[in-house]
C-alpha cells in the first residue's frame, strides 16, 4: 500500500517549482524586454511583408529551414508593427512561458511530485546552453516550439503507456507536428523519444521480439507520428534545395572536441561565464578549454557509470543522450560547419533539444518513472538536516548564481546598440527627415551577412518601413547610407575619374550627335556605379551605353544635378546620346567606382 502523501510537502514542492520557473521567465523577459532584430530576423520580416500570409509563405524555406509555425508567428508580429520589437519580444516570451510549463508538467506527471524535481527544472530555467533561442527571435522560432514538444511528446508517451487512451495517442501527434513545423531539427526529437518508449515503456521481453512489442503495445503512437515524419521529410526536399556545397568537408573529431569541450561542458557548470563577441551581438562561450575538458570527462564518466553500475532505467537515459549527442553532431558536423568552419559548434542556438533530453536524463538517472503523488515527501525542513539535502540545495543555488553570471554576460551586447539595432533604426528616422531616394547598396556586413544577398540591399531590408524607403539602381542625385545608417548625399571612390572634356565651359556637350568618353577601366571594381555630373536646359530623356551594351535611360532634369547608375559590369567607355529634340546638356565630370558618402 502507497505511503500516505503529506500535503504540505507536497505545496513546498509546487512553491519551490513556482518559484525556479518565475525566475527563469524573469530573466527570459528582461533579456527579451532589451533586444532586438538581428539576421535571419529580417529575413523572416521581408518574407512575411512580401508574400502575406499564404501558403506559399508558410513553406517558404529561411535559410535552408522549413518553417511554417516560424513563418506564421513572423507574419503577425510584421503585420501587428514592422520593426516593433514589442510584438517580437511577446512572442519570445509566450513561447518561453510554454517551455518551462510544459517541462515542469513531464517532471511531475512522469516522476510524481518530489523534491528531486527540483534540480533537473533548475537545468532547464537557468542553464545557458541554448541562450541564443532567449533573444534571437529566428533562433526561438525554430528552438522553442520543438523543446516545448519534447516535453509534451514524452508525456504524452508516457501517459499513453499507462492508460492507452486515445486522447493521449493524439496530443502525441500533435506535439509531433508541433516540432516539425518548428524546422527540421525537430524531428530529432523522434531519436530519445523513440528510444524511451522502445526500451522504458515497453513490456519486457526476448530481444527478437521487441519490435514486434513495441507495435502491438504502442502502434497508434509510433505509426502515426512516424507517418507525419516522412511527409514532412517529403515536402521539404520538394521546397528547400541543399544550402550547402555536398563536397565540402568537415573535421568531425574537432567538431566533437568543441562541441563538448567548448559548449555542452562548460554550460553544465553554470558556464561559460565570459563570452566572445564573434558578430555584434553574437557571442559564443569563452571559457578556458580545462574547463570544457574537465567537466567532459566528468559527464563521460558518469555515463560510463550509468552503463555498468545503473541498472536498466540509467542505462536506456545514457542512451538516449549518447544517442542525442551523435544527432547534434551530424547535424552540426554536416550542416552548418560545411559552411562556418567548426566553431560552429560554439553557437548555442543549436542546442535547445541537447538541453531538454538533459533534463529527461537527469530526471531518470535520479528518480524511478511513477504515476503522480505515489508516495509521501519529507518537508522541506526535514530534507534540509540531511547532509544529501544540503549539498542537493546548496549545488542548486551555486549553480543558478553561476548561470546568472553567464547570463547577464550574453545579455549585455543584445541590449546596447549593436550595428543591425542602431543602423535599422537610425536608417528610419533618417529616411523620414531627410526623405529622396538611396543607392541601393550593400549594407554593412554587421548589419546583414552579404550571403544573404539580396537581401542585405535597402530595398529588401529596409522594406517594413514602407514608402519611406526609395532605393534604386539609378537616379537623379542619389544618397547614400553612411555605416551608422544616415542618409547623406552620394559621391564615388575608389575608381575611375574621365579626363576633361574638350570644351572649357561646358565639359561634353550633347546636342544633336551622341559623345563618346573614354574611361580607365583597370581600376574599376565589378560592377561599378557611374556618376555624371550635368546641366540641362530643360528637362527631357537621354540614354547612356557602357561600350556596347544594352543603353540605360536617363532621366534628364533641369539645371545642375548627378546621374547616378549601377551599370551591368567594368566598361572602357560610355556614349551619352540626347533624346529630346532640341535640349542640350553640359557633361562636365564622369566618374565610376564604389559609391559612398560625400564627407
Amino acid at each position: 500500500m502507497a505511503a500516505p502523501v503529506d500535503r504540505s510537502a507536497v505545496d513546498e514542492i509546487r512553491l519551490v517549482a513556482l518559484l525556479v520557473g518565475l525566475g527563469g521567465l524573469a530573466w527570459r523577459t528582461w533579456a527579451a524586454a532589451g533586444g532586438w532584430f538581428y539576421s535571419d530576423d529580417f529575413l523572416l520580416t521581408q518574407t512575411a511583408r512580401e508574400q502575406g500570409f499564404t501558403l506559399e509563405m508558410l513553406l517558404t524555406p529561411n535559410d535552408s529551414q522549413l518553417m511554417p509555425l516560424g513563418m506564421a508567428l513572423a507574419w503577425l508580429v510584421t503585420t501587428a508593427d514592422p520593426f516593433g520589437w514589442w510584438a517580437a519580444a511577446l512572442s519570445l516570451v509566450v513561447m518561453q512561458a510554454g517551455v518551462l510549463l510544459s517541462g515542469w508538467w513531464m517532471l511531475r506527471t512522469v516522476f510524481g511530485e518530489r523534491w528531486l524535481l527540483v534540480p533537473p527544472l533548475v537545468l532547464l530555467a537557468f542553464c545557458p546552453m541554448a541562450i541564443d533561442t532567449s533573444l534571437w527571435w529566428a533562433a526561438a522560432l525554430n528552438g522553442l516550439p520543438a523543446q516545448t514538444a519534447f516535453f509534451v511528446l514524452v508525456t504524452a508517451m508516457v501517459q499513453w503507456s499507462r492508460s492507452r487512451r486515445w486522447r493521449w495517442a493524439l496530443l502525441a501527434l500533435g506535439a509531433f507536428g508541433l516540432a516539425v513545423a518548428s524546422g527540421p531539427r525537430g524531428a530529432l526529437v523522434a531519436l530519445p523519444v523513440g528510444l524511451l518508449v522502445v526500451f522504458l515503456l515497453t513490456p519486457p521481453g526476448s530481444a527478437w521480439s521487441l519490435p514486434l512489442r513495441v507495435l502491438r503495445h504502442h502502434w497508434p503512437v509510433v505509426a502515426l507520428p512516424a507517418l507525419l515524419g516522412v511527409g514532412y521529410l517529403v515536402l521539404y526536399r520538394r521546397t528547400t534545395p541543399a544550402p550547402l556545397d555536398a563536397d565540402a568537408e568537415t573535421e568531425v573529431l574537432t567538431v566533437l572536441w568543441t562541441m563538448l569541450t567548448g559548449t555542452i561542458g562548460p554550460s553544465l557548470l553554470g558556464g561559460p561565464w565570459t563570452w566572445d563577441v564573434i558578430a555584434d551581438p553574437i557571442s559564443t562561450p569563452g571559457a578556458p578549454t580545462a574547463v570544457g575538458a574537465a567537466a567532459t570527462l566528468g559527464l563521460a564518466v558518469a555515463v560510463g557509470w550509468w552503463v555498468v553500475r545503473g541498472g536498466r532505467r540509467r542505462r536506456v537515459a545514457a542512451a538516449i543522450l549518447v544517442v542525442q549527442l551523435a544527432a547534434t553532431l551530424v547535424a552540426i558536423a554536416f550542416g552548418r560547419a560545411l559552411q562556418l568552419g567548426t566553431g560552429a559548434a560554439l553557437n548555442t542556438r543549436y542546442y535547445p533539444d541537447v538541453l531538454v533530453v538533459l533534463v529527461l536524463v537527469l530526471a531518470l538517472v535520479t528518480m524511478e518513472p511513477s504515476a503522480p503523488r505515489r508516495a509521501a515527501e519529507p518537508r522541506a525542513a526535514v530534507l534540509l538536516r540531511t547532509v544529501r539535502g544540503r549539498l542537493v540545495a546548496a549545488g542548486a543555488v551555486a549553480f543558478t548564481v553561476s548561470c546568472v553570471i553567464s547570463i547577464v554576460s550574453y545579455t549585455l551586447p543584445w541590449h546596447a546598440g549593436f550595428p543591425a539595432r542602431s543602423f535599422v533604426t537610425t536608417a528610419g528616422s533618417s529616411l523620414t527627415s531627410t526623405p529622396g531616394p538611396i543607392a541601393d547598396l550593400e549594407v554593412p556586413p554587421l548589419v546583414q551577412l552579404p550571403i544573404h544577398f539580396p537581401r542585405n540591399l535597402p530595398s529588401q531590408l529596409l522594406a517594413p518601413y514602407g514608402d519611406a524607403v526609395d532605393a534604386r539602381l539609378s537616379g537623379n542625385d542619389l544618397r547614400v547610407l553612411d555605416d551608422q545608417g544616415s542618409s547623406r548625399p552620394a559621391g564615388i571612390r575608389l575608381g575611375s575619374r574621365a579626363t576633361d572634356g574638350p570644351d572649357e565651359d561646358c565639359g561634353w556637350l550633347v546636342a544633336d550627335e551622341p559623345i563618346t568618353i573614354e574611361i580607365d577601366r583597370d581600376p574599376l571594381p565589378v560592377f561599378p556605379w557611374t556618376a555624371i555630373n550635368y546641366a540641362a536646359g530643360g528637362r527631357g530623356a537621354a540614354v547612356v551605353t557602357f561600350d556596347d551594351r544594352e543603353p540605360f535611360p536617363i532621366d534628364v532634369l533641369q539645371g545642375p544635378h548627378t546621374w547616378f547608375v549601377n551599370g551591368d559590369g567594368a566598361y572602357s567607355y560610355l556614349t551619352i546620346e540626347m533624346i529630346t529634340p532640341g535640349l542640350t546638356m553640359c557633361v562636365d565630370a564622369v566618374s565610376a567606382g564604389e559609391p559612398a558618402a560625400v564627407p
